[in-house]
């Protein structure tokens, strides 16, 4: 069960980022009746016009913020979010923090940081998930067909891949 929060806030660079790791956990929490939001710092133009992230969580009060973990999340766009967002989320006293999950992928990920400690089982929000990834057919086009049908069939790599998010929460230094 994925824990109900008061808003959420998912501030990511590109417009595709959020559907292969995140879009499940998403479904979830607005079918919840969270309030989320999707802040795309980007139009998806390899890093230019990079929004304002300390603004946004001032405005929104998020009690949750999904990023990038800065260092462990391989492409320049994602660890430059990634580091924006943690300076904006540290700027706020300890007890008024939202808590902050981390989406990491790097090879040296768990090693370095362990085992993720937020594990999402989403079955019941795969059909958002799918279609939210199947709506980036210029990044999924040449797998995605494929990992619906192993999907369906039952593969049980790909339904763990489908069905499993996983997050980091953020390891703060001070």
């Amino acid at each position: 069960m994925i824990e109900k929060e008061r808003q959420v806030l998912v501030i990511l660079p590109h417009p595709d980022d959020e559907a292969f790791g995140i879009s499940g956990t998403l479904a979830t929490h607005i079918k919840q009746g969270t309030p989320v939001t999707y802040a795309c710092l980007t139009l998806g133009e390899m890093g230019r016009n990079l929004g304002n992230p300390s603004n946004m969580i001032d405005e929104l009060n998020p009690s949750l913020v999904i990023t990038f973990y800065p260092g462990y999340s391989v492409h320049p766009d994602h660890e430059a979010t990634g580091r924006a967002v943690v300076r904006a989320v540290k700027r706020i006293p300890k007890e008024k923090r939202p808590k902050l999950h981390c989406i990491a992928f790097s090879n040296n990920c768990e090693e370095e940081l362990g085992q993720p400690d937020i594990v999402h089982h989403i079955h019941d929000s795969v059909k958002e998930k799918l279609g939210s990834m199947g709506a980036h057919r210029s990044q999924t086009g040449f797998f995605f067909d494929e990992m619906v049908k192993r999907y369906e069939q039952g593969d049980p790599d790909t339904v763990k891949r489908v069905e499993i998010e996983r997050f980091w929460s953020y390891k703060w230094d001070d």
